[in-house]
């Protein structure tokens, strides 16, 4: 079960944006207020502070008070629309999302992933490629060529093994690349991205992330949820 509080304790007077600017400006007020007490407390009494003077000081302090109160429900609107952020997210716990990234989360038994075609393609090759080595001769994994190329979403399945069907390292850095040609043989683009379910929501230095098979994973980057997989072309070598 997602832990639901180290989520919340985000979101106290101290973290909350604009909480050093409310904290200041309530020391100011009570520093200005015990000012004034002790300079009413020994004026002159045969020379009074001055009726406009004094005015202009009360004045101030009202004008300081409604800040701080100001910014006090500033923040609560705050907190409010940040709970209930989380609170939307923590429904995506225990669904499959469907993700763009390029980097593939993979798991122990495989990973799923997707592409996006912007033009009809005749021909579709796909490269999974050790992210870790820069070498573009060596960094192949896995190919699968003449793969889906129906416009639009192509949905495939990387069962984690590389060229003579050994099991790769499952805490490698892996990316899908895909080689897409129209009739005329011109470059197709095509986004790409991964589908997985998510286990937990984190707090990652303020960002919501999802974990899947271990990676984090920005609400941003998400673009579908459901509760049940979908069917995916598996690659064959």
């Amino acid at each position: 079960m997602t832990a639901i509080g180290p989520l919340f304790s985000q979101l106290d007077s101290t973290s909350r944006p604009g909480a050093l600017t409310n904290n200041s400006i309530a020391t100011d007020f009570d520093r200005f207020l015990n000012l004034l007490t002790v300079q009413l407390q020994n004026q002159d009494p045969l020379a009074p502070m001055d009726a406009n003077q004094f005015t202009q000081q009360i004045v101030q302090m009202t004008q300081v008070e409604q800040t701080v109160s100001m910014n006090q429900r500033l923040g609560s609107l705050i907190d409010a629309q940040e709970t209930q952020r989380i609170q939307s997210a923590v429904e995506f716990v225990g669904k499959e999302i469907d993700a763009f990234g390029s980097t593939i989360p993979l798991g122990p038994a495989g990973a799923d992933m997707f592409y996006n075609l912007a033009g009809k393609a005749s021909k579709v090759d796909l490269d999974i490629i050790d992210a870790t080595n820069p070498n573009p001769n060596s960094n192949v994994i896995s190919t699968l060529e003449g793969a889906p190329n129906e416009l639009g979403t192509n949905r495939i399945f990387w069962d984690g093994t590389d060229k003579n069907g050994e099991p790769v390292d499952l805490n490698g850095s892996y990316k899908l690349r895909v080689r897409a040609r129209d009739i005329n043989d011109n470059q197709i683009n095509a986004d790409v991205g991964f589908s997985g379910v998510a286990q937990e929501l984190r707090n990652t230095g303020g960002e919501l992330m999802l974990m899947v098979n271990d990676q984090a994973v920005p609400l941003t980057s998400i673009i579908a949820t459901r509760t049940r997989p979908q069917t995916v072309i598996p690659i064959t070598q």
